[in-house]
């Protein structure tokens, strides 16, 4: 008799071990599928934050186009709109006062390099690739050619374009940046910079953040006479 109920014991320890086993199982399983939905979710917000960002930025610049087939607006004007109940400037560049990392004279590529204080090799580089047949197709990709600092791509942005196909530079379009790369300071134009007529077609897009002060490139635009060619050449 004694032995059986020692049996039974024995039964009921080892049910309850599997249960408790089972219960131990059951919430491991239960804290990594929390942890997978977490993640997943967390994948969606950060997704769904780049697209309603890009929408923006397109949204911009589909603005800027309208602004700029305006025969009355001037490039060099500054907008300024409300996005999100919060005052934007709006800032358009021509391209023709920006240094063309494809097409530009050994001059201002000199000057880019000082600027970022990179070494001769990587400008040797450079020229090296520039005999290539091949083209920057966007100003990020300089950087990535002269093993550049990936941190100056918000400063290359304001001072190169890959769409004015210049060797030299417009003075009269010239934003304050560039002058200061160029030496000649806030006031008066660039010293190797040259007169001539800005392209009134290809124009950086930009806008300053609310409070901060910062400009943001968004992107090159081309204005044609034709309102319905007007296009965004590229989103940065």
């Amino acid at each position: 008799m004694r032995r059986k109920e020692d049996q039974d014991n024995r039964k009921g320890g080892f049910a309850l071990i599997i249960v408790l086993f089972s219960l131990v199982t059951i919430t491991a399983l239960f804290a990594t599928a929390q942890k997978r939905s977490l993640a997943r979710l967390h994948d969606v917000a950060a997704e769904m934050t780049l697209l309603s960002k890009g929408q923006i930025e397109r949204d911009l610049l589909d603005l800027s186009i309208a602004i700029l087939a305006d025969a009355e607006t001037n490039a060099g004007t500054v907008h300024t709109i409300s996005v999100d109940g919060q005052d934007v400037e709006l800032r358009f560049q021509d391209v023709s006062g920006l240094i063309d990392l494809n097409t530009g004279s050994s001059d201002l590529l000199l000057r880019l390099a000082d600027h970022f204080n990179l070494p001769a090799s990587a400008i040797r580089r450079y020229r090296q690739w520039r005999q290539t047949p091949h083209r920057l197709l966007r100003v990020d990709d300089f950087l990535r050619i002269t093993d550049a600092d990936p941190g100056f791509i918000g400063d290359l942005r304001s001072i190169a374009t890959v769409h004015s196909g210049r060797t030299d530079i417009v003075s009269g379009v010239v934003p304050s940046v560039v002058r200061v790369l160029m030496g000649a300071g806030d006031v008066g134009a660039p010293t190797t910079s040259l007169p001539g007529v800005p392209s009134a077609t290809n124009y950086q897009v930009s806008f300053r953040h609310p409070g901060t002060g910062i400009d943001t490139v968004l992107g090159v635009l081309h204005i044609a006479p034709d309102p319905k060619q007007s296009r965004i050449l590229q989103m940065f």
